[in-house]
Order: structure tokens, then C-alpha cells, then sequence
């Protein structure tokens, strides 16, 4: 009996390495469909830790900026388009620094 399990057990495997060997697609497909929710998943929470650490490190920035006190409450059209313009410097200053963290390699506590 225990024969007849094993003889029966390496033809399944042989057939399936046979399948996997001329059709991989076949595995692939199925394979496709068990793992897009997984990845997809784990897709979102490394969505949210990146998107938390750039909150975070937009927060150092600004609370490292020198913008003028009387930006909050700007009492002429031109002071407020000034300030609104050195925001935007300080913006695409973060922006630049952030895509070079990133490209050194730097990531946030939790990705792997």
C-alpha cells in the first residue's frame, strides 16, 4: 500500500514538473491570481509608511524654514504672492532633497 502511494505521489509530481516545464503560463496564471491581492496589500501599507515619513520630514523642513512672520496674515496682494512664492522654494527645495534621499537609498523604519 505504501508503494502505490509513493508510485502514485511521483507520477503526480512528475506530471506536474512535466506541466510546470512545457506550460508555465499555466502556473503562472494561477500563481498570478493567489498572489495580486497579497501584493497588493502589502503595496498599500508601504504606500502609507512612505507617504508618513514624507509628512513627517515635510514637517521638519518647514519647522526648519525661515519664512517671515507676517505670512501668516499677509496684508497686500504682492506680500502674499511673495510669500506664497518662497512656500513654493521651500516646496520644490523638499522635493529635491527628498528624491535625493531617496535615491542614496535612504528608506523609512518598516520597508524592507
Amino acid at each position: 500500500m505504501r508503494y502505490l502511494f509513493l508510485v502514485t505521489l511521483m507520477f503526480a509530481v512528475m506530471l506536474g514538473l512535466i506541466t510546470w516545464v512545457t506550460r508555465p503560463d499555466l502556473f503562472a496564471a494561477q500563481y498570478d491570481k493567489v498572489a495580486a491581492p497579497l501584493e497588493k496589500h502589502f503595496a498599500a501599507q508601504r504606500a502609507v509608511i512612505w507617504q508618513s515619513a514624507k509628512d513627517r520630514a515635510w514637517q521638519h523642513w518647514m519647522a526648519q524654514a525661515h519664512l517671515p512672520s507676517d505670512c501668516m496674515h499677509p496684508t497686500t496682494a504682492l506680500h502674499a504672492l511673495e510669500c506664497k512664492n518662497r512656500i513654493q522654494l521651500q516646496e520644490n527645495a523638499f522635493e529635491n532633497d527628498w528624491a535625493n534621499k531617496v535615491a542614496s537609498g535612504w528608506r523609512p523604519e518598516g520597508i524592507n
